[in-house]
């Protein structure tokens, strides 16, 4: 059994980097290949090689959203936060920078928020973490991701000694949970009528 799950782990690993350069020659290369890394087997070496990647990425092209993004989000994972938080940081200005194509970027800079109020809650720095959160929420406040915002303020208003907030944020994130829940439910059922 063991053997079998290493089997479609590999197979699955070389799917996700087949249509990856070795050599990538763009920003586009390199982001792609620190993905394929960045959802690899989750040890130290493939986060070592996402981060060089997405930061090749960047070195080529310095507007580059979303590698600011995800080389956060390894850094956040190697508990490097301060590292995370400017990269997140980054990410939003260079979005923010994008106005003009506000439908594409306003979903990526609410998840980035998140992130990085993620990063502020673990250094315990509450009232940063309620402010991303609360961006987060009124850049999207109907998706899931909004419940998961809504829940890690709600949690962060606890922390502060807010029980109100906390409680007012905590219903919202079930509802919003709820909802979703019976979405794909009406849609599981639509399906099998077809």
């Amino acid at each position: 059994m063991n053997h079998r799950y290493v089997l479609i782990s590999f197979i699955l690993f070389l799917i996700s980097v087949a249509g990856c350069q070795l050599k990538p020659k763009d920003a586009e290369g390199y982001y792609d290949r620190g993905c394929a890394h960045m959802f690899r087997d989750r040890d130290i070496n493939h986060d070592k090689e996402a981060i060089q990647d997405f930061t090749e990425a960047i070195r080529l092209d310095p507007d580059f959203a979303a590698a600011y993004q995800y080389r956060g989000q390894m850094y956040y994972g190697k508990s490097k936060y301060d590292e995370a938080i400017k990269d997140y940081s980054e990410a939003i200005e260079l979005c923010l920078k994008h106005t003009h194509d506000k439908h594409r970027y306003t979903p990526i800079v609410s998840c980035v928020y998140f992130s990085r109020g993620q990063v502020y809650d673990k250094l315990l720095k509450y009232t940063e973490a309620i402010k991303d959160y609360t961006e987060s929420i009124r850049l999207d406040s109907r998706s899931l991701n909004a419940a998961s915002a809504y829940l890690a303020r709600g949690n962060a208003y606890k922390k502060v000694n807010k029980l109100k907030e906390s409680e007012k944020d905590i219903a919202k994130a079930k509802q919003l949970q709820d909802n979703y829940k019976q979405l794909q439910l009406k849609n599981e059922r639509s399906s099998k009528i077809k």
